[in-house]
């Protein structure tokens, strides 16, 4: 289900920018900055996040840094398990073993 974000001025509530996502929240890391969003650097700026259907999901106001930061990436991800090892031996030949 992709969802909209959309970012309204503080002053007069104007459409500065809208964008499909396919987030269910709003999180720190999807602010948008000033240049990108064509308004000056500390202006509130309201972001909202609506459902397929129109409905508002979450929003929250932030004031508009110089430049936006990039969205959050998940966090690194890791197939080893608490009960892996690596054996020293195949450590040097670049080599893991794991021991179940």
């Amino acid at each position: 289900m992709q969802h909209i974000l959309r970012f309204r001025a503080g002053d007069n509530g104007g459409v500065l920018l809208e964008e499909p996502t396919l987030a269910y929240g709003l999180a720190c890391g999807y602010e948008r900055g000033a240049a990108e969003l064509g308004v000056i650097a500390g202006q509130w700026v309201r972001m909202e996040l609506f459902d397929d259907a129109g409905r508002l999901l979450d929003w929250r106001t932030y004031v508009a840094p110089v430049t936006g930061r990039p969205f959050p990436s998940p966090p690194a991800f890791s197939q080893r398990g608490p009960t892996d090892r690596v054996d020293p031996s195949g450590v040097a030949a670049g080599e893991a073993n794991s021991v179940a």
